[in-house]
């Protein structure tokens, strides 16, 4: 039991000290790139003595390395996934380094980095390539492309669907239906009437026939017969029917 108790608290000392001397490689770290970046900002933001906003952006400018830095042991640690996404965190990690080491060759006027110094100012747009490449190797960020990718192709398909089965007849007769309906609504909202559903239209010969022999069955000529009686005061005619 003593030799349990024993080698677990071996195992807690064990992992303490790993914490701690992780805590102090990072800061040993980050002491580095404090002195590089701090070196190089000087360097940046006196190439604008009189402009202080372009002093300001250059100054911030030469800070995105530090925490570019700062962020990818982190990020290498509890974020970076695959091999992809791994592999592409090393190789500009390396190349972000080797690029702080010639700013700071370059801030200090050295002879070995003299072919670096037009180059510099663009170091931080090598750290967001690096760091939009990254996010994009994710492989969360895969999926959710993925996702986005089957949404709109599902929603396109869809669509074609749709257009198709606006062309078939039964579905016509249910948007006809609707219209009807829709039209009827309307009329009596606009006109405050009811009208019968059941009332049936006069069919178009029914209506030919009416428009040719007028009221029971009389002929236009005959009506016009009538109308001349009336005037001449012959009195009122009497249609009856044939």
């Amino acid at each position: 039991m003593e030799d349990h108790n024993e080698f677990s608290m071996d195992i807690s000392n064990v992992k303490s000290w790993r914490t701690l001397i992780k805590v102090a490689a990072y800061l040993v770290y980050l002491a580095g790139a404090l002195f590089a970046t701090i070196t190089f900002s000087q360097h940046v933001s006196g190439q604008f003595p009189n402009d202080p906003i372009f002093r300001l952006m250059a100054f911030a400018g030469a800070w995105a390395n530090f925490f570019s830095l700062g962020i990818m042991p982190i990020a290498k640690e509890y974020w970076v996934s695959g091999k992809a996404m791994t592999g592409a965190a090393w190789l500009f990690w390396f190349a972000e380094f080797m690029i702080v080491v010639f700013n700071t060759l370059a801030a200090y006027g050295s002879e070995w980095a003299a072919w670096w110094t037009p180059l510099s100012p663009a170091s931080p747009v090598f750290v967001i390539a690096v760091w939009g490449l990254i996010w994009y190797l994710n492989p969360e960020a895969k999926v959710h492309q993925q996702q986005v990718n089957f949404f709109l192709e599902a929603q396109q398909s869809f669509q074609k669907k749709m257009r198709t089965a606006m062309t078939k007849q039964r579905i016509q007769d249910i948007m006809d239906e609707g219209a009807e309906q829709a039209a009827q609504q309307f009329a009596e909202r606009s006109l405050s009437v009811v009208i019968d559903p059941t009332h049936k239209p006069r069919s178009k010969a029914k209506k030919v026939a009416e428009d040719t022999h007028g009221n029971n069955g009389y002929s236009k000529s005959e009506r016009d017969d009538v109308a001349g009686q009336i005037s001449d005061g012959a009195g009122e005619p009497n249609f009856t029917s044939r």
